[in-house]
């Protein structure tokens, strides 16, 4: 997330990330990802009236490319389908984990400047 944020804002916003963090986990936002018992990232994923966004997830690096991110995401968006409301997730334009996000079924639907908002297509 760092080198994506650096190249798009020019610097990395240390305070302001640790502070939305740090509120975050207190207040639950947080889920562990789990593999074999392991703990291998975590995920963000908040609900609204409308949609269920996948805020935040992150895989360890070495836990990368081994199914985690998609296995996780996949549980997300069949928790979603049985409530039929629709999944999104937003990515940095700078941030190639764009293509993660393609591959597991998303479409861009939406870009500014910063940011590209995508959405599950069942």
């Amino acid at each position: 997330m760092r080198e994506p944020a650096v190249a798009l804002w020019g610097h990395w916003p240390r305070k302001r990330l640790t502070a939305e963090i740090l509120r975050a986990v207190a207040d639950g936002e947080y889920q562990a990802v789990m593999k074999a018992e392991t703990r291998v990232g975590v995920v963000s994923v908040l609900w609204s009236e409308t949609c269920l966004e996948i805020a935040q997830l992150f895989i360890e690096p070495k836990h990368q490319r081994r199914g985690v991110g998609r296995s996780t995401v996949s549980h997300i968006v069949r928790q979603a389908l049985r409530t039929r409301k629709p999944v999104i997730a937003r990515v940095l334009v700078t941030n190639p984990a764009r293509a993660f996000w393609e591959r597991v079924g998303f479409t861009v639907v939406d870009s500014t400047d910063e940011d590209h908002l995508l959405e599950h297509r069942a």
